[in-house]
């Protein structure tokens, strides 16, 4: 795991989810498991463009924070495959948190119901609207 600065908890755990591409990696790894080429399909989906280096790296650093276990499956060709662990899984009730949280937010700000623009918060913001 990286070294984290501070001892605080909420800012390891905001730490973690930094970048850009992240809480989208999490968000299709909630689904089960998947393989980079679907993963960077899935991303490119969601988020936009990602780069096979940048989505590469942001993969590493989520092996190397425990957050996902990739599995070489040997062949003539290597199939690599990404699941989340017992941790990342642990994520997902703070990402729906987050959504739910900003897009109250924005309601409460602006008055205006916002299009998500993710496919991400897209059936949570829907399944909740009449809570808000």
């Amino acid at each position: 795991m990286r070294r984290l600065l501070s001892s605080c908890p909420a800012e390891k755990t905001l730490k973690l989810l930094e970048g850009r591409w992240r809480i989208f990696i999490l968000h299709h790894l909630f689904q089960g498991e998947a393989r980079h080429a679907e993963l960077r399909r899935a991303v490119q989906q969601s988020a936009g463009p990602v780069s096979q280096k940048m989505l590469t790296q942001e993969l590493r650093a989520l092996e190397v924070d425990g957050l996902l276990i990739r599995t070489v499956i040997p062949g003539k060709v290597p199939n690599v495959r990404y699941r989340l662990t017992s941790i990342g899984l642990q994520l997902r009730p703070i990402l729906e948190a987050m959504v739910q949280w900003g897009y109250g937010y924005e309601i409460n700000r602006t008055g205006n119901v916002i299009q998500p623009s993710c496919l991400l918060a897209e059936d949570l913001i829907y399944s909740h609207q009449q809570s808000w």
